[in-house]
């Protein structure tokens, strides 16, 4: 079924919204019950009017789903009474929704779909042998209701008689449609999907041996060089999206970096295993994630899924396997490939969260305010709580508030107030953020590749250089790879296969605080209709290394005048291109193999690899940076008794470096014996 979330995020401003996938609003305005009558008078008023007129003579909250406002009726009604029940009713009335009252204060609003009994459903969802297939899509037809199958492929969904038939669909897996009545509710029910038979190639290599896929035990997945490369995709990662029943993967909306597969969901014992599946080389388990591996390199990919996998890897297995097996030189000739590639991704289009505009989280932050202001018998006493130099502690509140507090002050006029929450209105941060802080992603990729061989040896080679620009502004990064394998025929029984993969990267990353297109206030700006940079007096955020917190206008206003302070003004695309940090990595994996053929069937391989990974970042904070300007006052401390003022941090930037190293040793043995027996079957 269609899941709607809502979140609140608490702030000095009170509450402020955001909204996914559909819009919910809630209605937070609470005063002293009337325990007398109280008269309601609306004559065709619109839903939102009418809640707002009771949550204001009530103490009740309203949820509802925005579409309601769309579809209600204009309500007319006159009545005088202190019963919210009797109210109530007399609202919904001929309405095409209910309403539910919860633990006294909350009043929820909902859809009457249909006068029809509903059903629950028990159901599981299998693949063809009976394992459970979990993360399935099951949709009711008809309708833009569904559900998904939990860890152990189960779910449970409600029907009636005129919708009672189900989708299900399954990556990799053929869909499947089934009606249920309602004499299925007595029991679990189980629909079997069926595996596309197209996404499975003849032979399974799982890194120890190569099977025909029928004498393979386990459930797999094979997806070879053909599949692979069958559309032009940026990495290994989008290569595979969609071609393996199963595997699945966790998103990163901000496109910060690479998506996380996941194959096997995630482990019960504890979060900190991840849901990374164990990647192997050519038979060796590898240190590197599929981003990495360049996918012109890829011969084929073998998806190990089950339990079965522990028999050859162990524990390591716990997340599922992917086996990758590389290209390798010809047996006669030389070959040479050239690849040129352009990827160009457009910025995400932001109306389609559906977000409330700016004029409406205005009046929401008012209902707020005076939500709260209600609770104090005078304004100074309600803003005295959110802090101020050397009183209390300081907590952030928003810019709409300070308005509010310097009109009850005497501060501006009630016309100024109103003149300046208009020209608020006008705004729009997330545009703003949309338009100077988001780029089109363009990404260029060549990929080089020699192919020779003769009748004692073969290589193969291939050089990659891959450069991108990446969403946020400022950010790019540039990768060169090198892979080589060459294999020898020592002798008839003799085979040695050496190799390197050797990669460089470079990137430049602003601020990961920067990434939150919701940083400011919806009211806020980043440029004027001019272009010219908007400086806000101070914004949620603190210097991001000492132990300060965010700052409010009652300090602002207190030291703005102070010359042992420094200014808190922020401008976000100014601090985009403070500290930005520099990234580099060199990762280098050897390995070599040498298979001597002992007897018939009979075979020794000997094994070992090599791998080094050396990452360096860092970043500059100039002086008059953002950051560092916060710090500074942060750390600067007053002295009431003398009137000195103490800077306990030098006037100066701050440099900051992070070294990463690791090296790993793989060795690995083994003895084979490989034959068939019986009739027919040849010794």
């Amino acid at each position: 079924m269609t899941n709607h979330y809502f979140r609140f995020v608490r702030s000095g401003c009170g509450y402020l919204l955001n909204w996914s996938a559909f819009l919910l609003i809630t209605m937070l305005i609470s005063f002293d019950v009337n325990a007398q009558n109280t008269q309601y008078n609306f004559n065709k008023a619109p839903l939102n009017s009418v809640i707002s007129e009771i949550s204001t003579k009530t103490s009740y909250e309203f949820v509802y789903d925005a579409e309601l406002v769309k579809k209600a009726k204009p309500i007319d009604l006159s009545l005088s009474t202190s019963n919210i029940k009797t109210l109530m009713d007399a609202v919904v009335k001929g309405q095409a929704f209910s309403y539910e009252i919860r633990n006294n204060r909350t009043i929820v609003l909902k859809a009457v779909l249909e006068n029809l009994e509903d059903y629950m459903l028990h159901g599981m969802v299998t693949d063809s042998l009976g394992g459970p297939l979990p993360g399935a899509s099951v949709k009711i037809k008809g309708t833009n209701r569904y559900t998904t199958t939990d860890g152990n492929g189960h779910f449970n969904v409600n029907l009636n008689s005129q919708f009672n038939t189900l989708d299900i669909n399954y990556i990799g897996y053929l869909s499947a449609t089934q009606k249920f009545d309602k004499d299925a509710a007595l029991k679990v029910v189980t629909v079997k999907l069926m595996a596309n038979s197209s996404l499975l190639a003849d032979v399974v290599v799982n890194g120890f041996q190569s099977l025909p896929k029928e004498r393979q035990t386990g459930s797999f997945a094979v997806v070879d060089s053909a599949t692979l490369n069958r559309q032009i995709n940026p990495d290994l990662l989008a290569a595979l999206e969609g071609k393996v029943a199963g595997l699945m993967y966790t998103k990163n909306p901000n496109g910060l970096s690479a998506d996380q597969p996941v194959l096997r969901g995630v482990g019960t014992y504890s979060a900190n295993v991840g849901t990374s599946p164990l990647i192997v080389v050519d038979g060796l388990p590898s240190e590197l994630t599929l981003d990495q591996i360049n996918p012109y390199d890829v011969e084929s990919i073998t998806v190990l899924k089950d339990g079965a996998a522990a028999s050859i890897y162990g524990s390591r297995s716990g997340n599922g396997v992917i086996v990758i097996a590389t290209k390798g030189g010809k047996a006669k000739g030389v070959n040479i490939t050239l690849n040129a590639d352009l990827f160009i991704s457009g910025k995400p289009d932001i109306a389609k969260m559906h977000y409330a505009s700016t004029s409406d989280l205005i009046d929401y932050e008012t209902a707020v305010y005076n939500t709260e202001r209600a609770r104090f018998t005078t304004t100074e006493s309600m803003f005295s709580g959110y802090g101020n130099v050397n009183n209390g502690t300081i907590k952030y509140y928003s810019p709409l508030y300070e308005l509010y507090r310097q009109q009850a002050t005497g501060a501006i006029t009630t016309t100024q107030l109103n003149n300046t929450i208009n020209q608020l209105r006008q705004n729009d941060y997330i545009k703003d953020y949309v338009d100077n802080i988001w780029q089109n992603e363009v990404r260029q990729r060549y990929n080089l590749s020699f192919n020779s061989g003769n009748g004692k040896s073969s290589n193969y080679l291939s050089l990659n250089y891959d450069a991108s620009d990446e969403r946020m502004k400022y950010d790019n990064s540039e990768n060169f790879n090198i892979y080589n394998k060459s294999t020898f025929n020592l002798k008839k029984w003799l085979t040695a296969t050496i190799g390197i993969n050797a990669s460089y990267n470079t990137s430049t990353t602003s601020n990961f605080d920067y990434t939150n297109y919701l940083l400011q206030p919806r009211y806020a700006q980043i440029t004027d209709a001019n272009g010219n940079l908007v400086y806000s007096d101070y914004v949620n955020l603190n210097d991001g290394f000492s132990s300060s917190g965010a700052v409010n206008a009652a300090v602002i206003s207190t030291l703005k005048n102070n010359n042992n302070f420094k200014s808190f003004g922020f401008n976000l695309l100014e601090s985009m291109q403070e500290g930005l940090a520099k990234n580099k990595a060199i990762n280098i994996r050897t390995f070599a193999n040498l298979k001597a053929n002992i007897y018939k069937g009979l075979s020794y391989s000997m094994q070992f690899q090599y791998e080094n990974r050396n990452a360096d970042s860092e970043s500059f904070y100039d002086k008059n940076s953002y950051r560092m300007r916060y710090a500074y006052n942060y750390l600067t401390s007053y002295n009431a008794t003398t009137g000195i003022y103490t800077r306990n941090l030098p006037d100066g930037g701050r440099y900051y470096q992070l070294n990463r190293k690791s090296n790993s040793y793989t060795f690995r043995n083994q003895l084979s014996y490989d034959n068939s027996f019986g009739k027919n079957q040849g010794t």
